[in-house]
């Protein structure tokens, strides 16, 4: 074979060699998620019309505000979009987002998929993403780990994840296991108000080192047996169906709200007297609104003592439901104040 044609081969070779290199190095695939979608955006700080044919790459966009009903974000919808910080894609209509869907968003501090259709999420979903806030609220959010029969947000949508505060309120979960945040790197503030949680893993928030404020409010809690440890001052624990409190367990708490709930009446008057002694402030929850707040009870008086391993409490739920129209104060639609800028935590 001539030389000069073995030469020309090996650079053609070589050339693919490289083009495939450069291919891997940078993102080139497209989504293929969008058909002629409308979103706001910034530029520059100038707020902009746009129109995304298949995904949104390359170019130098601040925000992102998808306005046009969208069902599936795929993998690569967002790619090589260095200044990006923000991405909002709320009440469109999305029932799936696949993992891969961002790529090269460096600066990327905040995703929100509010009022959507997300009835499930993948594994790896949200895998090494760097963000300070996600928020999954008012969505269908059910089964969402492998075992299909149970309604728990799966361990494997965070692996390697930096996330400050996260919200997936007004969903259907129904439990947490000891797993279930532990992919998470910096998470401050986790809020899981309204759901239909019933059920915690002790060591489901004790793992994370840096978890200061909890929000539980709105669910179905006949307890809270897990473990409070590290950094966690604040918890609202209103609107479910607590009988009991574990005095020790609260310790390190600064504020807490409690009410309402069904307690017994012996157990809160000697809550009462413990975080009295340690100084532990009751804060009213910002969900309680007139005309309820001067008319829940504080507690059903039930039995003569305290101990939890002797007697049953889940009964109290239906006497302290006769009480109050529990219907109404613990609604399960998204409101205002659940928002996170509404409850003080900075995006």
């Amino acid at each position: 074979m001539d030389s000069r044609r073995i030469l020309c081969k090996n650079n053609v070779l070589l050339t693919l060699l490289v083009s495939l290199s450069i291919i891997k190095q940078c993102s080139c695939l497209c989504g293929d998620s969008f058909s002629q979608a409308s979103a706001a955006i910034t530029i520059a700080g100038l707020n902009r019309n746009y129109i995304a044919e298949k995904c949104v790459r390359n170019e130098p966009i601040e925000t992102f505000k998808l306005l046009s009903v969208t069902e599936v974000i795929k993998p690569g919808t967002f790619s090589n979009l260095f200044r990006l910080t923000s991405i909002e894609m709320n009440n469109v209509g999305i029932t799936k987002v696949e993992p891969g869907f961002l790529e090269n968003t460096p600066d990327l501090k905040i995703i929100k998929l509010v009022q959507n259709k997300l009835q499930h999420i993948g594994k790896y979903t949200f895998d090494q993403i760097i963000l300070n806030t996600l928020e999954l609220s008012s969505n269908q959010i059910t089964d969402i780990s492998d075992n299909a029969s149970e309604r728990e947000i799966y361990y494997k949508w965070f692996v390697n994840t930096e996330l400050t505060a996260l919200s997936i309120t007004h969903n259907l979960v129904t439990r947490l296991d000891a797993y279930t945040f532990s992919g998470i790197k910096g998470l401050k503030t986790i809020n899981l108000n309204y759901n239909k949680i019933q059920s915690i893993n002790p060591r489901t928030f004790s793992s994370i080192n840096s978890l200061e404020t909890l929000y539980l409010s709105g669910n179905m809690l006949l307890n809270a047996n897990f473990e409070i440890r590290n950094k966690l001052r604040n918890v609202d624990l209103s609107f479910n169906k607590i009988s009991y409190l574990p005095m020790d367990d609260f310790t390190p708490l600064w504020i807490m709200s409690i009410y309402p709930n069904p307690f017994e009446c012996v157990c809160l008057r000697r809550f009462w007297k413990f975080i009295s002694r340690k100084g532990i402030k009751l804060w009213e929850t910002k969900s309680l609104r007139r005309p309820w707040k001067d008319e829940y009870p504080l507690c059903v008086a039930k039995y003569d003592n305290c101990d939890p391993n002797v007697q049953s409490y889940a009964d109290h739920a239906d006497e302290y439901f006769r009480l109050v129209n529990y219907d109404d104060l613990g609604k399960h639609n998204y409101r205002k104040e659940d928002e996170f800028i509404d409850l003080g935590i900075v995006n």
